[in-house]
């Protein structure tokens, strides 16, 4: 969902919300869990054992999609549609096991966190219209990866 966001906020096209938007996750940088991923996967004690690599805090889609208009600059409006199948309603994790195990969890905050995936987008990922236009509403019903991501790794692998 943040990529697509993104990726229609720079367009300047609308952002859709499924639902009234409320839903809720509990996000992280991506690099930053990669560095607890990898902590786990290197200190004897946390073997065997289950951790949440998270916040600990809830954002709601809708929050999301109004922060990325934001920091984009963008005017895309956000249009909501009916709410996907079996949505949950929430989601976020405790990551007390994790603090008490490493000393520490993810702690990048939203907004930051937003801004510099919105600065990699657009070093990273060429806006075109057949980008664009592969953006399906019913995105759950798609048995492939976005389009965005293989646009990246080429251009990644190329230079």
């Amino acid at each position: 969902m943040i990529p697509r966001f993104i990726l229609l906020a720079l367009a300047g096209r609308p952002l859709t919300v499924y639902g009234d938007g409320r839903q809720t996750r509990d996000f992280t940088y991506v690099t930053e869990t990669a560095e607890y991923l990898l902590k786990l996967a290197l200190a004897p004690h946390t073997a065997g054992s289950t951790y949440n690599v998270c916040r600990g805090e809830e954002v709601s889609i809708l929050d999301i999609a109004r922060t990325i208009v934001e920091i984009t600059g963008s005017r895309s409006e956000i249009r909501h549609l009916p709410a996907r199948p079996n949505d949950v309603l929430r989601l976020y994790g405790d990551p007390g096991r994790l603090k008490k195990a490493l000393g520490g969890s993810p702690s990048i905050s939203i907004d930051d966190g937003l801004r510099r995936t919105v600065e990699w987008f657009r070093n990273s990922v060429p806006l075109t219209e057949s980008l664009l236009a592969s953006f399906s509403e019913r995105e759950w019903e798609a048995l492939q990866p976005e389009p965005w991501m293989a646009l990246a790794k080429s251009r990644a692998y190329s230079g």
